[in-house]
């Protein structure tokens, strides 16, 4: 006698339901995961575009300089000079009033730019949670090294370094 089956038992129907359900929490998974990466890359990015942006900025002014008008007084502090009025020799005949990179402003994780002589102070990054200058005499270079701090949507925390040498242009 034969028999005449037509759908699925109730233990088919319970297979292919788990089944089912590991593959959609396979997708699901992969899904959150490619969302976490893609989060972190995107504040990895930002980080590095803030920090290279306040970098930047300092080392185009700082190699206008001139290593006997940059002063460090502390690890963090800076202050330095730049030519205002050259000649038609090249000679500088007049130079900037004081100037000063540091870290401080909102929650002392801000890089400053303060020009003492026009009384503003300019916030170049965020995030930054060390600034170093080294100033060695032989030769007479400049070193800085600059840490930015963050954090995902998700909480993971991210760093970027950044370390740069300043070879001044003018004496």
């Amino acid at each position: 006698m034969k028999l005449d089956r037509k759908g699925l038992s109730v233990l088919e129907m319970m297979v292919s339901m788990a089944i089912l359900g590991m593959i959609t929490l396979f997708v699901f998974q992969s899904y959150d995961l490619g969302s976490k990466s893609s989060n972190i890359n995107y504040t990895e990015a930002r980080l590095q575009s803030e920090a290279r942006k306040g970098f930047d900025r300092m080392l185009f002014e700082l190699r206008s300089s001139s290593y006997n008008r940059v002063t460090v007084p502390a690890a963090n502090v800076l202050i330095f000079r730049i030519p205002q009025i050259i000649d038609p020799e090249g000679n500088i005949t007049r130079w900037s009033g004081q100037m000063e990179y540091s870290l401080g402003g909102t929650n002392g994780d801000q890089l400053l730019r303060l020009d003492r002589a026009a009384d503003t102070t300019d916030v170049l990054a965020n995030g930054v949670t060390n600034l170093q200058f080294v100033k060695s005499a032989d030769p007479d270079l400049l070193s800085i090294t600059m840490r930015i701090a963050g954090t995902s949507i998700h909480g993971i925390g991210l760093q970027t370094n950044l370390t740069g040498t300043v070879d001044f242009r003018n004496t």
